[in-house]
Formats: structure tokens, sequence, C-alpha cells
């Protein structure tokens, strides 16, 4: 899982999902993509969480990992790059430097 944190029980996912479910007012197809091999009861195919393929994913993990960086408080590391004088323009090295 590359947004959420690995040590996150499968109700606490759950949890975050449909609150970005509902934030986002879409549906889990949005990002995930099908699992042709697995259908549902209503004959339809169940989605593949774990599948990275859909461009929207991987938009959506860059703006999660964003806000959890930005947020005050929030148990990510930040990656904003530590630069020497606010006048300095960070570099890859600054960047690979604040991690």
């Amino acid at each position: 899982m590359k947004v959420l944190l690995k040590d996150m029980s499968g109700a606490q996912v759950d949890e975050v999902m449909e609150q970005r479910k509902a934030q986002l007012s879409m549906d889990c197809n949005a990002c995930h993509a099908n699992n042709k091999e697995k259908i549902d009861v209503d004959g339809r195919p169940l989605l593949n969480f774990a599948d990275g393929s859909k461009p929207e994913k991987a938009t959506a993990h860059v703006i999660y990992t964003m806000t959890e960086e930005t947020t005050p408080g929030s148990s990510r590391k930040s990656m904003v790059p530590e630069c020497q004088s606010p006048a300095e323009p960070a570099t890859e090295a600054t960047w690979a430097l604040s991690r």
C-alpha cells in the first residue's frame, strides 16, 4: 500500500477509504481496477485493490501523499526540502538530504 500506513488494520483502511469515497463523491472503481477473475454475486467483477494500473490511482496517491505531508500533526515524515536559505532553490541533492 503506497499511501496508507502499513500498520493500519483492515478496518482502519476501510474507514479511510470510505471517507475518501465520500469526500470525492466517487465510487471505488474510479481508482481501483476490476479483477476480471473474480465475479461478485451480481455478475460484476470485484475490484483488485492492489492493482496500480489505473492512472487515476497514481494521481490519487500523489494528492493524498502531498496532503498528508503538509498537514500539521500528520504522522508521515515531511518530504519538504530543507534549504540553507529561503532564496536557495530545492535541488535533487537538498531534496534527498531532507528525507
